[in-house]
């Protein structure tokens, strides 16, 4: 009975997914290259206005109240070291080698400052003791990590450069530890992750307004198929960036249209705005990455149907329309095979990264310095702070010596994200949550190939998978510390 009822709810999604995706197939592939953008947004806007707007309005003021009440002291912590992470001011490798404390930096300083202020005064008043988080668990491996990058210090090719971006990345594992230290319920784990998602939200509204009130800064024209590629302006969000917010909005949105039979509204508003900045955005890893994220929660939450489904209509679409050819040169972006193929230009970073890794392969040559300051500054790159690849980011600073325990951290969390949650009677909600931190890190991992995802501040949307897999392995093992029953 149950698979009846669950197989009841979906049809109207089923049907639905199905029938829209055929229908943008065809229309697509009717459609003019030059009026793509126009019919897109015509579309959208319909949609919004017909069916999704009262409700999702409706829906949004009920959500802020109860977001609202359920925030706590941690919460401040965490939009601080978000905040602190906003580029107001771009700066190449010798801007930064030459003033490396400006107005923006000091911004970024005394928010992180901050927090590390406020974690001291709480651990030194015995308020709250998560100094002791740290070597525990899924956390000891990128402490272990950081502690090395650290260490580097002694021997990087830019010691100030990597002592305080080491110090900073330990101010951030600290407030994960803190969290970690005194979350007790499965609501105020569901709280933190609503707030990263807001965040991300603040990251699409600011792209949009800077779309309506600077499209000259934020409309990069004659790019792509669509000849339209949008970015950040204040905060500066580069077009992957841009993809990479889009495409979590798309993957929250579509997770919660699973399993919610309430304000549906609002997050088929929340997925339609998602999808059209991953469009207009043009960054193909964000979007490859959003795809597989949706598509490894359909796997996990056991949505054959809707997975076949889906399947099918892309299969169709291909075979019987022109889509095939649209996503081609979707892809291509206008660019030849030989810049496509490069990776517009991130294999001849990858190459000469590699080669100096071989150098120093076991104690690197200082953490968060290699890239930027040997590769990059070697190969003449100066507008560029990374070498966009976060696996060969930190081999370069840390060699293998730090690598190891970041590797050990991450199998662990993909182990306790992928192990069965039907052996433990565990609260419902985080069967949910379960699905939507599977998502984000498959995302992650695919975007970590061509930027630097997890050691690089701010790291929060990794630090929020990382601490749900601890809490889970904490509630599997039996471990001291929190664990998220349904008795909790």
């Amino acid at each position: 009975m149950r698979r009846y009822a669950r197989l009841r709810s979906d049809t109207p999604l089923l049907l639905g997914l199905g029938l829209a995706a055929v229908l943008l197939g065809i229309g697509v592939s009717l459609i003019p290259a030059g009026e793509v953008l126009r019919a897109l947004a015509a579309a959208v806007g319909m949609m919004v206005a017909l069916r999704l707007a009262p409700s999702a309005m409706a829906a949004t003021v009920a959500k802020g109240r109860r977001f609202v009440a359920a925030l706590r002291w941690w919460h401040g912590l965490w939009f601080a070291i978000f905040a602190s992470g906003l580029v107001f001011r771009v700066r190449d490798i010798d801007a930064a080698r030459d003033t490396p404390l400006d107005l923006w930096a000091a911004w970024r300083i005394g928010l992180v400052g901050l927090v590390a202020l406020v974690l001291l005064r709480r651990l030194a008043t015995k308020t709250t003791d998560w100094i002791t988080t740290l070597p525990r668990g899924l956390p000891a491996g990128m402490t272990l990590c950081a502690l090395t990058a650290l260490l580097s210090t002694l021997w990087s090719v830019y010691p100030a450069w990597t002592l305080y971006k080491s110090v900073e990345y330990l101010i951030d594992l600290s407030l994960l530890a803190a969290v970690l230290t005194v979350v007790r319920r499965p609501d105020d784990l569901k709280a933190l992750f609503d707030l990263t998602w807001v965040m991300s939200g603040f990251f699409v509204v600011t792209i949009w307004l800077g779309i309506v009130l600077q499209p000259d800064l934020a409309i990069i024209p004659n790019i792509g198929l669509i000849g339209y590629q949008i970015q950040g302006v204040f905060p500066a969000v580069s077009s992957n960036g841009v993809g990479d917010q889009g495409g979590i909005l798309l993957l929250i949105a579509g997770t919660r249209l699973l399993s919610r039979t309430q304000q549906r509204g609002f997050y088929w508003l929340l997925a339609l705005v998602g999808l059209v900045t991953v469009i207009l955005a043009q960054s193909r890893s964000p979007a490859t990455g959003t795809l597989l994220g949706l598509l490894a929660v359909l796997l996990v939450a056991r949505r054959y149907r809707l997975l076949a489904l889906v399947g099918t209509a892309g299969a169709v679409l291909i075979m019987m329309t022109g889509a095939g050819s649209v996503l081609e040169q979707a892809f291509y972006r206008g660019q030849s095979p030989e810049q496509f193929y490069g990776l517009s230009g991130r294999i001849g970073f990858w190459t000469r990264a590699w080669e100096i890794f071989q150098q120093s392969p076991l104690l690197g040559l200082g953490g968060y310095a290699g890239g930027r300051f040997v590769v990059l500054s070697g190969l003449g790159v100066t507008d560029a702070s990374s070498i966009h690849n976060a696996w060969l980011e930190i081999l370069l600073g840390v060699g293998v010596v730090g690598f190891l325990p970041f590797l050990a951290t991450f199998l662990g969390v993909w182990r306790h994200l992928l192990e069965p949650l039907r052996r433990w009677r565990t609260h419902p909600l985080v069967a949910e949550l379960r699905l939507e931190a599977i998502g984000l890190f498959v995302l992650l991992c695919f975007r970590s190939v061509f930027s630097v995802e997890f050691t690089w501040h701010p790291p929060l949307q990794f630090f929020l998978v990382l601490g749900f897999a601890e809490l889970l392995r904490r509630t599997r093992t039996g471990d001291a510390g929190v664990a998220i029953r349904r008795a909790a």
